[in-house]
């Protein structure tokens, strides 16, 4: 069963920040962006209907106006499956304050019945959707923390630069 967790230190900066002044404002390093993918990824599975599920892999490796994503995640049930999806993240050409993800590789590892409810669902297709909308897929799930004290994200800009990534979230 995924259980519920305790926010992470960087949630509850968020939360507090928003609570404040509705805006924040943060530069990510390659391991803080790590938690937060662990954390998108974990809530996304939550969300999509896994039960239990782990993402023991996450790695970021950051340099100037690139992040390369590695990520590694285990269902458990309803069905047995490794997911590794590997991913460039960079900015969005003509569009500020958007990501773009490039050479998005995705390998299942599964039984025969768990690879044809994998397909039955789009799995892939969705994991592609939801990096592809990466702005808009943070807005639409933003973390358990921000849902309960009523936090909606209402925009978001994400831009790479220096090796950071620079995060500015509003809330309504």
């Amino acid at each position: 069963m995924i259980e519920r967790r305790r926010p992470a230190p960087l949630e509850l900066t968020v939360d507090e920040s928003l609570s404040k002044d509705q805006v924040v404002r943060l530069e990510l390093h390659a391991k803080e962006l790590e938690e937060v993918i662990a954390m998108m990824t974990q809530h996304l599975l939550q969300e999509s209907g896994v039960s239990e599920a782990e993402t023991p892999t996450v790695n970021v490796t950051m340099a100037e106006a690139l992040a390369v994503v590695e990520i590694e995640a285990r269902i458990k049930k309803p069905v047995k499956a490794t997911f590794k999806i590997a991913y460039i993240l960079q900015n969005a050409l003509g569009n500020p304050g958007k990501l773009q993800p490039g050479n998005i590789q995705i390998q299942t590892s599964a039984g025969l019945l768990a690879k044809a409810a994998i397909k039955i669902q789009m799995v892939d297709e969705k994991i592609t959707y939801a990096l592809n909308n990466i702005n808009d897929t943070i807005i639409k799930n933003p973390p358990p923390i921000m849902q309960e004290h009523g936090h909606t994200f209402s925009d978001i800009s994400l831009t790479l630069e220096n090796g950071t990534l620079a995060v500015q979230l509003r809330s309504d």
